[in-house]
Parts: C-alpha cells; sequence; structure tokens
C-alpha cells in the first residue's frame, strides 16, 4: 500500500474537509498521514487515513508529499511569523525531494498578501514542487513561468457527477452565516446585515442557517445563535461539527435558493442547482462569480450599510431571484467538475486510480 503525507487545514470546517473527502476517496487503497489535525474528526472516520506528526527521520516511508487546501497562502500576522510558516514548509518540501519522492500542492489560491517579497519567497519554493494546481486564474497568473503549475476550477466541483441536482428541492431559503474571526473590521455589520435579511424575506419561506466551522478560533454556530436573539423569525440551525458530513450536505441540498457567505457554500449552491444571491467578502469568491458571468449578484462588505444596495438585495430575493441566475447552467457546472477532476491528474500517475 502507498502512503503519503498530507497537510491540510484540519479544524473541522466544511470546505476543507470535502477536499478531505474527496482525496481520500478517490485513494481508497493508499494510506494518508495527515500532519496534525489532532481535533479532526473526519479523519477519525476515514479507514485510510490516521493522525501524524511530521518527521524528518521518517520521510523515506511516504511515496508522497501533499499539500490539499483553498487560502493556503495569505499574508497573515507579522513577517517574522509568515516566514516562519515559509520555513517550515520549504524544508519539508526539500527534504521530500532529496529523498526522491514526490511533492504535490493542488486546489489552492493564492494570497491575499501585501508585501512583494512574500510572493517571491513562494515562487522560490514552488520551484521545488513536482506538480502544482490553483483554483482561480490570478493565482496562475502570478506563477505561470512555473512549467509546474496548473489552473483548474475548485476541487469540489470534482464531485460534480455525484452531487448535481435536478430542480426538485423543497421552498426554502438557506443561509451560509460566516466568523470571519478578528482579522476584520465589518463583523458586527455583516451581522446587522443577516438580521435585516432575514426580517425582511417573504414569510412562507422556510429560513435554514448553516454553519460550516465551529471550531475554537471560529465559529459560526456561535454567530448564528447571537442572531437569533434580534430577530424575529424562526430560523432551523444546522451545524457541521467534523462527524456529520452526509446529513449535513443533504439537508443543504434540498433549499431551493441559497444566501452564500463561505466560500464552499457558493461552489455548493452551484453543484445543487440552487438560485443563489452571494455576499462576497474576498477575492476568490469575485473570481467565481465573474467566472459564472454573476458578479453584479453580490453584496461586498463596502455595501453592509448601503440600505439601497440592501434594499436591492431583498427585493431580487423576494422575487424568487431573477431569471438571469439561470443562466450559469448545468452545462457551465458541469464543464467546471470536468476540469476540476484535472487537479488530480498528476496524483493518478503516481497513486494509481
Amino acid at each position: 500500500m502507498k502512503k503519503v503525507l498530507v497537510e491540510a487545514y484540519l479544524s473541522n470546517n466544511l470546505g476543507d474537509d470535502l477536499f478531505v473527502e474527496i482525496l481520500t476517496e478517490r485513494y481508497k487503497n493508499v494510506e494518508f498521514t495527515f500532519n496534525g489535525g489532532e481535533n479532526s474528526r473526519i479523519i477519525e472516520k476515514k479507514v485510510n487515513t490516521k493522525k501524524g506528526k511530521f518527521d524528518f527521520t521518517k520521510i523515506s516511508k511516504y511515496d508522497a508529499f501533499v499539500v490539499i487546501g483553498g487560502s493556503l497562502f495569505q499574508e497573515t500576522g507579522g513577517i517574522i511569523k509568515w516566514i516562519k510558516i515559509w520555513l517550515k514548509l520549504f524544508l519539508k518540501v526539500i527534504f521530500f525531494r532529496l529523498h526522491r519522492k514526490k511533492v504535490v500542492f493542488i486546489g489552492f489560491n493564492f494570497g491575499p498578501y501585501k508585501h512583494k517579497i512574500f510572493r517571491i519567497l513562494y515562487g522560490f519554493l514552488f520551484r521545488f514542487v513536482n506538480y502544482l494546481s490553483v483554483r482561480d486564474i490570478e493565482s496562475y497568473n502570478l506563477f505561470q513561468n512555473n512549467n509546474n503549475m496548473h489552473v483548474y476550477p475548485d476541487i469540489v466541483f470534482s464531485s460534480y457527477e455525484n452531487n448535481y441536482s435536478e430542480n426538485d428541492q423543497r421552498n426554502s431559503l438557506g443561509i451560509s452565516i460566516m466568523d470571519f474571526g478578528n482579522k476584520v473590521n465589518f463583523q458586527d455589520d455583516y451581522e446587522k446585515l443577516i438580521i435585516n435579511l432575514i426580517d425582511n424575506i417573504d414569510s412562507d419561506l422556510t429560513i435554514n442557517a448553516y454553519a460550516f466551522q465551529s471550531s475554537d478560533n471560529i465559529n459560526d454556530y456561535l454567530i448564528i445563535k447571537k442572531i437569533e436573539k434580534h430577530i424575529h423569525k424562526k430560523v432551523i440551525v444546522h451545524k457541521y461539527d467534523g462527524s456529520n458530513l452526509k446529513d449535513f450536505l443533504e439537508d443543504f441540498r434540498n433549499n431551493k435558493y441559497m444566501i452564500t457567505s463561505r466560500f464552499h457554500s457558493l461552489v455548493l449552491a452551484m453543484l445543487y442547482n440552487q438560485k443563489f444571491f452571494s455576499i462576497s467578502y474576498n477575492i476568490k469568491i469575485d473570481n467565481l462569480l465573474r467566472a459564472v458571468g454573476l458578479d453584479k449578484f453580490k453584496l461586498v462588505p463596502n455595501d453592509f450599510k448601503n440600505e439601497k444596495k440592501i434594499s436591492w438585495f431583498i427585493k431580487n430575493i423576494n422575487k424568487s431571484l431573477n431569471d438571469e441566475h439561470e443562466n450559469y447552467s448545468e452545462k457551465l457546472t458541469k464543464e467546471f467538475g470536468e476540469k476540476s477532476k484535472k487537479h488530480f491528474e498528476y496524483l493518478d500517475r503516481i497513486l494509481g486510480k
């Protein structure tokens, strides 16, 4: 049995756990050891996964080193902090390559970053990686001179064949509600926006609120419970806890309409053929909306206090969304699904499919 060491974001976050699910299900005959993730529940539920710690003396037992995830390379904290993070990853890559092991980075976007040296150092590191794939053209353009760099839609789109839904959902509205953490200055305005939206949505719609992550540092569920105290309608709350992936997704997909905050709530809304509006807090969401021609159907943080824009948003939701939302179509989602599978083309060769 081939063995792979994996680094991923392992904090019981739905989007990142979907990466783990897709990777481990694709290669069922491979043993995956995940570096860290002591509290990750999805790893505990898989038969071909285990938790571990990176050990330079044990590199020889692995066939490959895989880094999988979305927003993996962001410049956060001071220069000393991110240089330490960069150096640790660089040493891992170098040691694997010195042992003639394959190194693969898949599914990420690069940034945001503030300083040119951040991009330069990661560009240098990427030169030692056998295969890299990003999920947006903007990240690709930063490193397009690297012949090992590729660009495909988000990895979750690769589950298209098993997840695309026909239009048979219940007459309900789902809302992905997000804890942005302490790195933004618009959390309070965002919560007031959600309260405003819920209180002004047509009363005949059942409203479901979804918490994609409820960890120590980021807790969507606590934000939902906080919002519940200020709304005048019943909201059914669904909390992802790392152990209920199948049930959480099944309930999410049954909504006809969706207001998305988290990036993967948008991806899932497309996979599930839902009519959606997006709250876009990050360029990765803007890029995806632009790719499907729906970048005008969104609110951004600067709109959170704009009563005119919010009124427009609510009006369109109450009109059961605009017909233009049909334009992204099953054909485009299927196309994304086929392209997304190419994230794994190199791993298919070295691990077998």
